[in-house]
Order: structure tokens, then sequence, then C-alpha cells
């Protein structure tokens, strides 16, 4: 059964690509104004008059836009390791644990297979030191309770 602190892949993926749309909006976002910038000085013979407004050179404006990336890519590893181990960890935690009976690794089988709800005879038939079985067998299905109950 699943609780509300154990998240689904679902919400993982979601907050994991909200982030990487941050990410991709804030760096596109610099590399248009680094080529506004470099457009305005080479092409458009500005100079460097904008550069001393911001009191940057372009070469600190570069080595700040390779730190920026660089910080983005670990970022974006991060992210992308964090999810695969809890998405490893949701896998694991959903698997079906074993059933211990009286310190036996316990097996259980229905009949009908896969059937819910209803009375069921049981029946534990020891195996060895270490396991037993447990039958179950349907001796009232749940449409026959809810038929006596509702007549």
């Amino acid at each position: 059964m699943k609780d509300k602190k154990t998240p689904d892949k679902k919400t993982l993926g979601k907050r994991r690509k909200q982030i990487l749309r941050v990410l991709l909006i804030v760096s596109s976002a610099y590399m248009l104004f680094f080529l506004f910038m470099i457009l305005m000085i080479y092409y458009l013979n500005v100079g460097y008059d904008i550069t001393r407004l911001l009191q940057l050179s372009i070469l600190q404006i570069a080595i700040l836009g390779c730190g920026m990336y660089l910080l983005f890519i670990l970022i974006i590893v991060l992210l992308h390791v964090g999810y695969v181990r809890k998405k490893k960890w949701l896998e694991e935690s959903m698997k079906p644990k074993p059933v211990f009976y009286k310190g036996k690794r316990l097996y259980t089988f229905t009949y009908p297979p896969g059937a819910r709800g209803g009375v069921y005879a049981k029946t534990l038939i020891d195996v060895d030191d270490k396991t037993a079985i447990l039958l179950r067998h349907r001796i009232v299905g749940p449409e026959e309770i809810w038929e006596d109950l509702l007549s």
C-alpha cells in the first residue's frame, strides 16, 4: 500500500522536467545575450561601450558563461543520478516482500487464481523446516455475500 510520502514515477519525472526547463530557459537567455553582445560589438560596430556599461570584458562574460554551463551540466547529471536511484528504490519497494509464518517462508496459493473477497478455507502445509504452503480455496464469493445482505 502506498502512502503520501512515497513518490511514484510520474512525480519524480515531473520535478526533474521542471528543473530542466528552468535551466534550459536560463541558458538560452544567456546564449542570446552573449550572441547579442558579439553582434553589437563586431557586426554593428557599436564597439566596447556595451561592455563598459556592464564593467565586464568579453573574456569575463565568456568565462562566466562557461562556468554557468558547467554548473548546469553538473546539476543535470546529479538530477539524472538522483532520478535513477529513486526509480530503482521505488521499483524495489514495490516488489512483494516474502511472508514468514513461525520462522518459515510462506507461499500462498489461492483458488481461483487472483480472486479477492469472499470467504476462504485455509490449509497450512509444512513442507520442511524452512518452507510452508498456505492453500486458500474460496467457499463463498463476494457476490453471494452482498446478495444475502442486500436482500
